[in-house]
Order: structure tokens, then C-alpha cells, then sequence
């Protein structure tokens, strides 16, 4: 607007709309890469709907120059561009309230540009004046309100975000990316107070790799690590979304089973050993038992490691049940090297 008297007001007209195509690009870029859906065919139709934009508005300024029309034009591209980003956050599932309540604001600039094109495209005569007030001025609050609410939430979302990424890095284990100990740990103990006070039985499964020790010997870590990502990988596949997988340590894992009864974790345990059957065999410890309040996780891991010694020295490659185990008054200690 300095510019006006020296430019002229269509290139001043042209100038200004062009910025605002370009921020209202920049900011669903910014959007939906803070959702981390920012790929790289989102930001090339982004860049074709920001073009065309810049494109059609100036012919119709420069060729035609009706003011209904280039707004029409100005308000329906940059509802376009805002839009995608805004309903995700809206309506993504299990969102945190911060990004539905950001969602919404988003999407209600959205509908009042919206509102705005079709004003200032179907208005004519006297109606079209106070159309184009009427939605000049929701226009006008709408972008107020979003301006003001939406820069403060960004930057509260933005450090969700980071966050989210810190208890990942803390929770999650770097070679498996499953639950590390400490947090299958507590997530297994806010599990077992949860059934116990329902009296439901829960599964607890323990296994490790068959000879993990001579796999790293003969071929190296880095071939162990892999046989680690890829043993996790396929055993996730047999998990359901409620179930517990995580790294207890070295080749040793745990799985939670909630709800599962003593034939159901059988059946699993016998999916997840036959399912890795390869180049490497499994050895299973199971135990099914009806928690008591503040059950002792480290008694059940006790419990499913003795079983899962036995099935070593029966051959490896099979499961054994560890109640005998559990249901004893105590708990005897294995001295024993792993096999």
C-alpha cells in the first residue's frame, strides 16, 4: 500500500494478492508437514493450486478486472489451500484436544472465505454491496481470530510435537522400534491393576532367539541386529492393537496378552514361533493367570524365564507353560547359562 501512489493500483492489487496465495501456501505447507504428512506429491499439487492461483487472478485483474470476480477468485484458492490441513486436524481420530481446537479455527477461515467467494460471485446490484460487506466484514474477524489464535497454537502444537518425538525417543527401543523394558514395564503394570480389579485373566508370553549368541559369532552384529528388526517385524504382525510387545533386553522379549486365556496364549505363541521359523528358531515361556492388585511383574517374568529355560533343554524350538511355576508358594532360582 506505500507503494500505491508510485506503482499504480493494479500492480499494487496484483502484488498483494500474489503474497497472499504464497503465505496462505506457506502456512498449509507448514500445517500438514507439523502433521508430518507433508509428501512430496501434497507439496506438489500445493504448488500447482498456489500457481494457478497467482495465474488466474492476474489475468482477471489485468484482462477483465471485475472486483466480485477476482475476489471470488482470491477467496476460493486460499480456502482450497487451507482447507486439507484444517480438516485433518479436525476430524483426525484420537487427536489431542489442541490440534481439533486448531482444526476448527482453521476450518471455520476456511468456510468464511468460502462464504466470501459466493457473495461476491452471485451478489448483483444493491445486493452486492451489502453481500460484500456482510462477508468482507465475517471475513475480516474470521482472519482476526485466526491470526491471533492460530500463530499462539502453532507454536503449542510445534512443541507437542517435539514432545511426542521426546517420549518416543524415551520409550521406544532405537534397533526394534517396540516398547523398551522400562516402558513395557509400566505399561504391563497399568494393565495388570486394570484387569485385576475386573478379575480377568491376562497372558504374560517371554521368548528369546535359539542360539542368538552363535548367529552374532559367525556372522557379526550387524547381521544380529537385522535378525532382531526382522523377528520384531514379524511378530508384531501377530499381535492384535491391545497386546504389549517390548524388548527386555540383548535377544529377550515380553508380550502382554490382556483378556487372554491359557488356550488363546497358547495358540499365539504358536503363530508367533511358527511364523519365525527360518533361518532362526524360538523358544517360548507362557503363563496365563488372573492378576491381583499391584501384581508382581517381576515374579511373572521369573516365572515365564525358568519355563523358558526348560524349553531349551527340551529341544528349543517349542513353548512351555510356566503355571507350575507360578502357582508354586515360591519361586525357585535357575543357576543357568542361556543356551
Amino acid at each position: 500500500m506505500l507503494l500505491k501512489g508510485s506503482l499504480g493500483d493494479l500492480a499494487v492489487i496484483s502484488l498483494s494478492n500474489t503474497f497472499l496465495f504464497l503465505g496462505t501456501a506457506f502456512e498449509s505447507a507448514a500445517l500438514l508437514r507439523l502433521q508430518g504428512v507433508l509428501t512430496p506429491r501434497t507439496r506438489k499439487m500445493g504448488i500447482i493450486v498456489m500457481l494457478t492461483a497467482i495465474l488466474l487472478f492476474n489475468l482477471v485483474l489485468f484482462f477483465y478486472n471485475g472486483e466480485g470476480l477476482r475476489i471470488a477468485i482470491a477467496s476460493t484458492f486460499c480456502a482450497l489451500l487451507i482447507a486439507p490441513p484444517a480438516l485433518r486436524l479436525l476430524l483426525q481420530r484420537k487427536a489431542p484436544a489442541l490440534r481439533r481446537l486448531m482444526g476448527g479455527l482453521y476450518t471455520f477461515l476456511a468456510a468464511a472465505l468460502a462464504i466470501r467467494a459466493s457473495a461476491a460471485l452471485l451478489a448483483e446490484g444493491p445486493a452486492a454491496l451489502l453481500a460484500a460487506t456482510v462477508s468482507q466484514n465475517l471475513f475480516s474477524i474470521s482472519a482476526y481470530m485466526t491470526m491471533m489464535l492460530a500463530n499462539t497454537g502453532f507454536v503449542l502444537l510445534a512443541k507437542q510435537k517435539s514432545d511426542d518425538e521426546l517420549f518416543r525417543l524415551a520409550s521406544v527401543d532405537d534397533l526394534t522400534q517396540i516398547w523398551n523394558r522400562r516402558t513395557f514395564i509400566y505399561k504391563a503394570e497399568a494393565v495388570l491393576d486394570q484387569y485385576a480389579k475386573r478379575r480377568l485373566p491376562v497372558s504374560f508370553l517371554l521368548f528369546d532367539i535359539d542360539g542368538f549368541k552363535s548367529i552374532n559369532d559367525t556372522y557379526g552384529h550387524d547381521i544380529g541386529d537385522r535378525v532382531l528388526r526382522e523377528m520384531s517385524a514379524v511378530v508384531s504382525k501377530q499381535l492384535g492393537p491391545h497386546d504389549l510387545f517390548g524388548r527386555y533386553g540383548g535377544d529377550e522379549f515380553a508380550i502382554l496378552l490382556p483378556g487372554a486365556s491359557r488356550a488363546e496364549s497358547t495358540l499365539l505363541a504358536e503363530r508367533i514361533r511358527v511364523a519365525a521359523e527360518g533361518s532362526y528358531t524360538l523358544s517360548i515361556g507362557a503363563l496365563t493367570f488372573v492378576p491381583e492388585h499391584r501384581s508382581d511383574l517381576d515374579r511373572i517374568y521369573k516365572c515365564c524365564d525358568m519355563a523358558l529355560y526348560e524349553a531349551k533343554r527340551a529341544g528349543r524350538n517349542r513353548i512351555q507353560r510356566a503355571e507350575q511355576h507360578f502357582e508354586a508358594p515360591e519361586t525357585r532360582e535357575y543357576d543357568y547359562v542361556r543356551i
